[in-house]
């Protein structure tokens, strides 16, 4: 039985702090990454880090109602708009100077698709709304070609929010009907008594994928996507934390595949968040408090709650370190940390209000 570490205490009340994010973000988009705390411009931008920025100023408009927040909307729904090729997928990576590189990515796309269902929910703004729905419906019909489990997993999320404002859309419906049958095929062919998941390898953004199998049980309710659900959570919660009960996210520098052994480091922001956007879905669904003692915990991992008890997040200036290597935190400050920082803070922050 894992121990819940609730030891570092945020007022989830206020509004989050959003400087750095800011600092980061021009007329374009938000800039990739940093060296240390200054914007690194040779690597420009890139979808999912906007995707992920609109995500969450729109969910911080919900939560606080500042005009800022839609201002830097635009900024990241422009972006999308920019990015949009002729088929209504997406590139991936823009340079400083502007110019598109050639590749696309499914999980860009997929995340995308999240950040404009975000949109399309809220209602927040006619004009961000109008432009979310034609972007979204444009690109519907490439929703059968996401074959990537955590783009899977992304849009089931934007769909099942979509199904949300039109509760009798049954393309939608068939959509996560066809994409959760997608992950459920994946989870029976790689589990066995002891390796209950998707693939046979842990890697990243992991948590989204039993996140996702949560958020379709909200709207299609089926009993044995719940039941998969929770096994997978359960089973990625036990392999990412240490017999003490610390988070203890894979590492990138080496993963965890199948009967070898398990990657310490280096840790990333990104499993922390998904952590707890996956443990306040499963907390939406049962109404269980152990899953929310979770997603605290999980959050607790930027605070100084993991294996080298060192702060990744600094309060002052609201940037997050790039990640958790064996001498202690990456000292860079890229995008992706800050945000998927921020989104855990807002997912934790709405669970306590009543706006949502």
């Amino acid at each position: 039985m894992k121990k819940i570490n609730q030891s570092f205490k945020i007022n989830l009340s206020k509004p989050p702090n959003i400087d750095f994010l800011k600092s980061l973000t021009n007329q374009t988009g938000v800039l990739q990454h940093t060296k240390y705390g200054v914007p690194h411009r040779s690597f420009g931008y890139s979808l999912d880090d906007n995707a992920r920025a609109l995500i969450v100023v729109i969910r911080a408009y919900r939560l606080f109602g500042s005009k800022e927040y839609l201002d830097l909307a635009k900024i990241y729904l422009s972006f999308i708009i920019h990015a949009k090729e002729a088929g209504d997928f997406y590139k991936n990576f823009q340079t400083f100077d502007h110019q598109f590189l050639p590749r696309v990515s499914q999980d860009s796309f997929g995340e995308t698709l999240w950040a404009l269902a975000e949109v399309i929910e809220s209602k927040a703004d006619r004009s961000l709304t109008n432009l979310a729905k034609e972007l979204f419906s444009g690109s519907e019909k490439n929703i059968n070609n996401v074959t990537s489990p955590r783009a899977v997993a992304y849009t089931i999320i934007a769909l099942s929010q979509i199904l949300k404002t039109n509760p009798k859309n049954k393309a939608v419906s068939t959509n996560i009907n066809k994409l959760t049958s997608r992950l459920l095929k994946l989870y029976e062919k790689y589990k066995d008594q002891n390796w209950i998941w998707f693939e046979p390898v842990i890697t990243y953004a992991n948590h989204i994928l039993p996140a996702a199998l949560f958020y379709s049980y909200l709207v299609e309710k089926n009993k044995l996507v719940l039941e998969a659900a929770k096994s997978a959570l359960s089973f990625i919660e036990e392999q990412t934390h240490t017999k003490e009960g610390i988070p203890s996210p894979v590492g990138s520098y080496g993963w965890f595949e199948k009967g070898k052994e398990k990657a310490t480091f280096d840790q990333q922001p990104v499993e922390a968040s998904y952590a707890v956007v996956a443990n306040l879905a499963a907390y939406r669904v049962t109404q269980k408090e152990k899953y929310k003692e979770a997603a605290i915990d999980w959050f607790n991992w930027f605070h100084g709650n993991n294996i080298k008890k060192s702060k990744i997040y600094n309060q002052k200036t609201g940037a997050c370190f790039d990640g958790l290597h064996s001498r202690g935190p990456n000292l860079n400050q890229g995008a992706e940390s800050t945000i998927c920082y921020l989104l855990a803070y807002l997912d934790l922050a709405a669970s306590i209000s009543p706006k949502r």
